[in-house]
């Protein structure tokens, strides 16, 4: 039975993550806010993520300008 389990979590990606109350709370808000439920949250935040390094990876930069005009450069590690 636990073998079927893991197998089944291989094959659709499941995980189980525990997050601090803060960080959940986070996820709660941006799920509201978004109205998805916290699996799509942060499955676009990896998304994110990830076309972030590959614009750094490819040398590139990300820009960000707010609405007063003012501009800054996201650098992450």
């Amino acid at each position: 039975m636990l073998q079927d389990r893991e197998q089944e979590r291989q094959s659709t990606g499941e995980v189980y993550i525990s997050f601090s109350g803060e960080a959940y709370e986070i996820l709660e808000d941006i799920a509201r806010r978004k109205n998805k439920p916290i699996e799509d949250v942060i499955e676009d935040a990896l998304g994110l993520e990830r076309w972030y390094q590959e614009v750094r990876e490819q040398g590139g930069r990300v820009i960000i300008e707010r609405n007063d005009g003012s501009v800054k450069e996201l650098v992450r590690d």
